[in-house]
This record gives structure tokens, sequence and C-alpha cells, in this order.
């Protein structure tokens, strides 16, 4: 479980305050709408997602620098508490409370054959299956790829065009949505993609099917 204090600690020593407008981006979209959810988990308001990542920033032509940016820590050492945004994150007992709500839906985000049970999808993992009555909410081939979201340049697929595959499964903005995947990295891509639609009632499992398929 993250812990809430840590968490705004952290993001106050990166200069970072509620007011600050946060753009994400990484070599893999995943990771950076990981970091983009823990940011708006912890209560931060205008958290965006460059499109691409790096690599369409280079094919763009822009700069780029390889010393780290200064930090800009609070003059007198101390930060300021940020409200974390709790219904972005849900527990295994939140999922478990509403897996029988008509009106949620638990959406798994990991590739066809780790929803089905034909395997894993990780080295490390050995549980297969699902979580019961979750509904398969798309992803890719594997843990690392992310083809039903994302073009092959790994800039992100028309909206609409994932609202529409969503829609197809009943996945739909007037219920409240959980995604989970294997550790969270997926669902979050997910997750900020619906939040990108304008859905309001959404929500992280952060621990994933490594959470429920090991606790009894």
């Amino acid at each position: 479980m993250i812990q809430d204090i840590n968490l705004t600690k952290v993001i106050n020593e990166l200069g970072i305050s509620n007011e600050t407008t946060v753009i994400v981006y990484g070599k893999k979209i995943m990771a950076a709408t990981r970091a983009a959810w823990t940011f708006m988990y912890a209560g931060l308001e205008d958290v965006r997602l460059l499109n691409g990542g790096i690599d369409a920033w280079n094919a763009l032509g822009f700069s780029t620098e390889e010393h780290p940016s200064k930090i800009q820590q609070d003059s007198k050492g101390t930060f300021k508490l940020l409200q974390p945004k709790s219904n972005y994150l849900s527990t295994r007992k939140d999922v478990e409370k509403n897996l029988q709500n008509q009106d949620s839906i638990v959406v798994d985000v990991r590739s066809w054959n780790e929803y089905s049970g034909k395997n894993t999808g990780y080295v490390y993992m050995k549980e297969m299956g699902r979580i019961p009555n979750a509904v398969w909410g798309y992803a890719g081939s594997d843990p690392y790829h992310m083809e039903d979201f994302e073009k092959k340049n790994g800039v992100l697929k028309n909206l609409e065009e994932i609202g529409k595959l969503w829609k197809e499964s009943e996945i739909i903005s007037e219920k409240k949505i959980i995604f989970y995947c294997g550790t969270g990295w997926r669902a979050s891509e997910a997750f900020f993609i619906a939040h990108l639609l304008g859905w309001q009632n959404i929500s992280l499992f952060d621990g994933g099917w490594m959470e429920w398929s090991q606790l009894d």
C-alpha cells in the first residue's frame, strides 16, 4: 500500500506542488502513465502525458539534455501535504465488494492468454487465471506491449476507438470501473485513457493479479 505522507514528501522534494502542471513521459507509455496515476492519486490536479514519449520528442527534432535538472525545494525544507484522491486506489477488499455490484465492473487489462488462464505472462509468477467476474478490457500480446491501445510508434490510438472497444465489452463510464493487470503498469495506462475520455468513477487495483493470486 502506498504511504500517502511519504509520497507527498517525495513529490515536494521534486519541487512539485498542487499548483504545478506535470507532464510525464518515458520510453513506453505504460511507464509514463504509471507515474501519472501516482501523481493523480497523490492529489495533483493537472497531470498530462507526452504522447509517444521520448521517441516522439526526438522524432520532432526537439533538444534533449543528459544532466539532471535542478530540484527546487521548499526554502524551509518543509513540504505541503497534498490531499490524496483515495477513490483512485482500490484495495483487494474494495475489489471483492464490487465484484457483485451491478453498478461496478472489474476490468482485466492483460493479454488474452493471461486473462483466459493459458499463461501468467511473467517468469516470476506461477498462478494462472483471473479475478472472478472480471471483464477483459484488452491490452496487448504480453505484459510489455499494448497493441490494443497504441500504434506501432508508441503513440496512443484514437481515444474514441478505444472507448468503442470497451463499449463492445460493456465497459462504460456510467459504472464504476476498477482496472487491474499483473502489477499495475498496464492498468495505469487504461486508467489514464479513461481519464482522458472524461470518465469520473475510475480506480486502480494497484496490487493486481499478483496480490489477488497470492493471498488467501
